[in-house]
């Protein structure tokens, strides 16, 4: 890879030699979730179930109950990005302005590079963990791992054709009862959707006068408990231009890695021996969950 310049006329007098950064996607689900570092390449999770079976006291000795033991592996993929940068092919540029006298070794703006390579990763990353497929760069995402898990609670809902207070109010409280009962109260009990049924969401309920919401907090687009219930609604770049909805814990779901935050640990560096500046990322992640019975979708 090297610089793409098309976009740039040939030694034109800018007013500004400020390089504007596009406006990026943040990574949000890394954050509400589980983590799980030191994975490799699999890590396996071993479960136990048992059940305590009351007898009737007396003499003698009556053996009865389960002990149920399973087994699941999570799984990260290793991947790296790799890219080449060129100062000198700036010098036709208005941007050479900005260069110090003499070779240069270093670009000018290095930090500004940094900053945005790192926003991209986490863009990817966070579009990645909740996809429908997977691959050598890209672990299996949410929506195909509990969509292929029969043990994940399925609810066919019209996610599409909500327009009132009520029919989200019919569709959510669908979901919650599918949960088993013990966590239904849980503290961090969670439905994941994307930013723009979030907002179909908070304007059925800003039309049908539902005070239960503040619409003024940040516009009605900070994260808000669904009336009647404690499920907390949050909205999340991952699932952009989908018919998904998730509700879990979100405890129960666990970003995979070899080390924390370690999709910020990147280099950029003049390599004497190529006589080139060079960008360098490498880290290992992968995404799943604790308990699929935990766990309820609904999907169109």
């Amino acid at each position: 890879m090297a610089f793409s310049l098309g976009g740039l006329t040939t030694w034109v007098n800018d007013n500004s030699q400020e390089l504007l950064a596009a406006a990026v996607l943040k990574g949000e689900t890394i954050d509400l979730i589980s983590l799980k570092t030191g994975v490799k390449y699999k890590e396996r999770l071993k479960y136990l179930a048992t059940d305590a079976v009351f007898q009737a006291g007396g003499c003698g000795y009556s053996t009865n109950g389960n002990v149920v033991i399973t087994e699941k592996d999570l799984y990260v993929v290793d991947v790296k990005i790799n890219e080449s940068l060129c100062p000198e092919d700036l010098n036709e540029y208005s941007l050479s302005l900005s260069l110090r006298p003499g070779y240069n070794k270093d670009i000018p703006f290095a930090q500004m590079y940094m900053d945005q390579k790192t926003k991209e990763i986490n863009k990817t990353i966070e579009t990645n963990l909740w996809g429908t497929t997977g691959s050598t760069t890209a672990p299996l995402g949410l929506q195909y791992l509990v969509t292929n898990d029969g043990s994940c609670y399925h609810t066919h809902q019209n996610l599409t054709g909500a327009t009132t207070a009520s029919e989200w109010l019919s569709i959510v409280y669908a979901m919650q009862v599918l949960l088993p009962e013990e966590i239904q109260s849980a503290t961090d009990l969670t439905l994941f959707v994307s930013h723009s049924y979030f907002r179909k969401m908070v304007q059925a309920f800003v039309i049908g006068n539902f005070y239960h919401i503040d619409a003024t907090n940040n516009n009605g687009m900070e994260p808000f408990y669904f009336p009647g219930t404690n499920i907390k609604v949050v909205a999340v770049n991952g699932l952009a231009s989908t018919n998904f909805f998730l509700l879990t814990p979100a405890s129960n779901l666990i970003y995979v890695t070899d080390l924390a935050n370690e999709q910020e640990k990147i280099e950029m560096f003049w390599d004497q021996s190529d006589q080139i500046v060079k960008f360098i990322a490498r880290f290992k992640y992968g995404v799943s969950y604790y308990f699929s019975n935990y766990i309820v979708y609904a999907i169109q």
